[in-house]
């Protein structure tokens, strides 16, 4: 009987933790995190006007910057569930004085 207990507790929390969660894409070239124009719910997409929290998947990829010497500046305290940098392309930077809080995964470009 526990283990049921526990597998549909477990059950439950991964669900609940998957509803709140949103993927935002990091577009339009260089910038700041804290920029809402830089950040869509799609790729390549138009700006969300929202900053990605601890419950949002961040992706920067093909779509995120047209040319090389691009920076992201973490330039306050930010939050995000995941980051994956495995589709970017033109060797973006990722800088900032600031503390990033990941509480899932973080996956960097090879030439990154």
């Amino acid at each position: 009987m526990q283990k049921k207990i526990l597998l549909v507790n477990l059950i439950f929390f991964i669900c609940l933790n998957s509803i709140n969660a949103t993927d935002l894409f990091w577009i339009g070239n260089d910038g700041n995190w804290n920029d809402g124009t830089k950040w869509s719910k799609l790729s390549g997409g138009s700006p969300c006007n929202c900053i990605p929290s601890s419950d949002d998947n961040v992706f920067f990829n093909a779509s995120s910057f047209s040319g090389g010497g691009q920076t992201v500046n973490i330039n306050q305290v930010a939050f995000c569930r995941s980051m994956s940098w495995a589709g970017v392309t033109n060797t973006p930077t990722f800088t900032g004085g600031q503390t990033l809080n990941i509480y899932g995964s973080f996956i960097l470009n090879a030439s990154m």
